[in-house]
């Protein structure tokens, strides 16, 4: 796929600023495809591309067709929750 091909915009900069080197690999910053607000930190290394919406924009314009949208809280508790039962296995 060509970057011409496209149908969501990157929410990396091309040249950004703020990027973290650590022992993990650098990280670099994302932005809201929309509105420009920043949303974080990815990891440089083996990474293509990045779409990013923020709370606001995403409550906003609701949901792209055919992705998947979960809110940070519900991920993180279902990971909690994977963790726990993996231990209980044990």
């Amino acid at each position: 796929m060509n970057d011409k091909s496209k149908m969501l915009p990157d929410s990396r900069c091309l040249n950004p600023k703020g990027v973290i080197p650590s022992k993990a690999g650098t990280w670099v910053p994302i932005f809201c495809a929309n509105c420009g607000k920043p949303g974080g930190m990815v990891p440089e290394h083996n990474m293509t591309f990045m779409f990013y919406l923020c709370n606001v924009c995403a409550e906003t314009y609701g949901t792209i067709a055919n992705t998947l949208m979960v809110p940070d809280e519900v991920y993180w508790e279902q990971v909690r929750l994977e963790q726990e039962q993996k231990e209980r296995e044990r």
